[in-house]
């Protein structure tokens, strides 16, 4: 992980709910759920498929969303 992230995930997660105005998280669950929907809804173009059959894959700790990728 990088050294930025190292230190700005535990600070993140440290910050309480109810500091957070509403507004804020509403649209940041928004944003990903648009997000995870457009990664997913572009996973079944054929470009993606092509990409998809022609890609090397090294064992890792990347998740990747979409049918077909195992």
């Amino acid at each position: 992980m990088e050294p930025v992230l190292a230190a700005l995930a535990p600070f993140v997660a440290g910050i309480p709910e109810d500091a957070i105005p509403g507004a804020v998280r509403d649209h940041a669950a928004l944003t990903l759920a648009d997000t995870v929907g457009a990664i997913l809804g572009g996973s079944q173009e054929p470009e993606i498929g092509r990409l998809h059959a022609s890609a090397d894959r090294h064992p890792g700790p990347a998740t990747i969303l979409g049918a077909g990728f195992v």
